[in-house]
């Protein structure tokens, strides 16, 4: 009998986010029936998307190596649905928490690593540190801006300067984006550090 194989696949779709859905893309490598793989989670930046170069480059080199990914644009980022001005690094979490449900549910993945750029890095390591080695196999932060806790208790985030105790309502960022009030101040306590270091898995920072 011949053995029956999948194609290299890239598939968009809609997963239920924090703020309405989420719009990603999976790539999935050629596999034989039956077989898994592993899958990464690709986190982009602040004002970023899944389809700037970076994380499409991630996603191709992974498939090369015969890992599938998933890259997919926050609240209010891209093709996702929410406002920018109601994002917060929260609700990034609670959609990046939401999109791992939906591929450990996938029946070819043997296992979820997480990568994340920037702020993408900060929620990669607080959800792993959430959600602990079993369910995170490893972690890959490039540069990842942990000091945006610093920035939102000295009042300067990407230099606009405000009153840390008392933000305004929105501070307009560029491209006509405003960052909402909820950012800044969960920001001023976000536990970025606390929460990574309950991870104890495989761990990669560039």
């Amino acid at each position: 009998m011949a053995t029956l194989f999948s194609r290299a696949e890239t598939r968009r779709l809609m997963i239920p986010g924090s703020h309405g859905n989420l719009s990603a893309v999976i790539e999935t490598p050629d596999l034989r029936q039956g077989q898994k793989c592993p899958m990464v989670m690709i986190m982009h930046g602040f004002m970023g998307s899944k389809d700037s170069p970076l994380e499409k480059m991630i996603a191709e080199k992974l498939l090369s190596a015969g890992i599938a990914s998933i890259r997919f644009d926050f609240n209010g980022h891209g093709e996702s649905e929410g406002e920018f001005i109601d994002m917060t690094v929260p609700n990034e979490i609670e959609d990046a928490i939401k999109v791992h449900s939906y591929v450990s549910g996938l029946p070819y993945v043997s296992s979820i690593g997480v990568t994340g750029h920037s702020q993408g890095g900060v929620v990669a390591s607080m959800l792993a540190g959430k959600l602990g080695k079993k369910k995170v196999r490893s972690v890959v932060l490039m540069a990842p801006a942990a000091v945006l806790r610093d920035d939102a208790i000295r009042g300067n985030t990407m230099g606009k300067i405000y009153d840390p105790l008392n933000p305004p309502e929105y501070i307009e960022m560029w491209n006509g984006k405003k960052l909402g009030r909820d950012y800044m101040l969960t920001a001023f306590s976000l536990p970025i550090y606390e929460t990574a270091s309950a991870y104890t898995g495989h761990t990669c920072i560039i």
